[in-house]
């Protein structure tokens, strides 16, 4: 199923996936705002934490190319299983990783006087995280669709 809108730029999908994940890592600028009382700007770059970016991007981006080429059509199921890996990374592989530096950060402290520098902490995502970026990255296509892009 395609939406024959002539209005769809071809850019359309790359600026849909790009808004879903500023939205998102706007939302955790603000809400380090909100917890803090002071924004925090590299929270913009930071990985990990709510919602989750990279679902944003890449939903965003896959449900963009879906409206345009269609649903059952090959762009759309490439992006899909691109999509599918990233976030099972995110979810999976990345949310251990963040875990195992936790742990490795807690016995250098414990174990070493010697000064170490911190393993970064939040890499990945929780599911939560991840299907609260989902539904920004379906937001900023419909968003989009409403503006006439």
């Amino acid at each position: 199923m395609t939406v024959d809108i002539p209005l769809l730029l071809p850019g359309f999908p790359l600026i849909a996936g790009l808004l879903g994940m500023l939205l998102a890592q706007g939302i955790k600028v603000l809400d380090q705002l909100r917890k803090h009382k002071r924004l925090i700007w590299r929270r913009l770059m930071a990985p990990g934490g709510m919602p989750s970016s990279h679902a944003s991007l890449v939903t965003g981006l896959s449900m963009a190319i879906g409206v345009q080429y269609g649903f059952l059509s090959m762009p759309f199921s490439i992006c899909m299983v691109f999509s599918l890996v990233i976030l099972y990374d995110a979810a999976g592989v990345r949310y251990a990783a963040g875990k195992h530096a936790t742990v490795l950060n807690h016995i250098l402290k414990t174990v070493d006087n010697e000064q170490h520098e911190e393993l970064t902490e939040s890499l990945g995502h929780t599911p939560f995280e991840i299907f609260i970026g989902i539904l920004i990255g379906i937001g900023s296509v419909l968003i989009l669709c409403q503006v006439g892009f």
